[in-house]
């Protein structure tokens, strides 16, 4: 399982956070994810976005260099 942290790790760190918005719409999203459809797509909106994405990379580099599991539970 540490090799699927690490593969998901170098995938997400590819990323730029300030890409998000322009190459997925808030609004283009909101059938997908979870309260999406309450996103007004405005700047505050965006930037809530970038933060926690950012943290999520961060999340899976740290677990990744620590060769830990992460366990996802979708409800």
């Amino acid at each position: 399982m540490p090799d699927r942290v690490t593969a998901v790790a170098v995938a997400l760190a590819t990323i730029q956070p300030e890409t998000l918005p322009s190459r997925h719409p808030l609004r283009s999203v909101a059938n997908d994810v979870y309260l999406a459809d309450t996103w007004k797509d405005s700047p505050e909106d965006r930037s809530y976005v970038i933060e926690y994405f950012k943290q999520l990379q961060l999340f899976y580099a740290n677990a990744a260099k620590l060769r830990q599991a992460v366990i996802i539970a979708i409800t």
